[in-house]
């Protein structure tokens, strides 16, 4: 990774044999791939810009057809720069995985709605037991009592503003 300017333009030019100047980017990396040269000509001069990847390493896509060039798209380019690994499974398989877990949420979901039911039956049985046949009523009663003890809060509180 010691090369500049020229060296990396002679590389493109030489060894790539492409045109450095014709605004693509152009990326060498070293050996161990943590650190990252970007060789850019923007019409007017040409740009070196270096990154060095603090842990990791930088993936390098494989493309056999094209040798040691590798085509990316702007955002296979921000992902790969973000030290991404682009070599991820095809979608099919992802959709399927997605798929599956999907349906196994489902089933835990199906399975905690049944055991809610179950303990409430439980609690209700347990009341009843407790209190007798009619307490059924007793969480009507619970309910009616604390909207009680509520309006009798709000109506506290407004005598104490008429009387302030």
């Amino acid at each position: 990774m010691r090369k500049g300017f020229n060296g990396l333009h002679g590389l493109v030019r030489d060894r790539l044999e492409l045109e450095p100047r014709t605004g693509h980017l152009f990326l060498f990396s070293n050996q161990s791939r943590n650190r990252l040269k970007i060789l850019f000509w923007d019409g007017n001069g040409l740009w070196v810009c270096a990154k060095r990847l603090e842990r990791g390493r930088f993936s390098w896509p494989r493309d056999e057809n094209q040798g040691n060039r590798v085509r990316l798209t702007h955002e296979e380019l921000s992902l790969f720069l973000g030290g991404i690994d682009l070599e991820i499974p095809p979608p099919s398989i992802l959709e399927k995985e997605l798929l599956k877990r999907n349906e196994e949420l489902e089933e835990t979901v199906e399975r905690l709605k049944k055991e809610n039911r179950i303990l409430r039956e439980l609690r209700r049985s347990d009341l009843i037991k407790k209190y007798g046949p009619g307490s059924e009523s007793l969480d009507a009663k619970k309910a009616g009592s604390v909207a009680h003890r509520s309006r009798s809060a709000s109506s506290r509180k407004a005598s104490e503003v008429t009387e302030w």
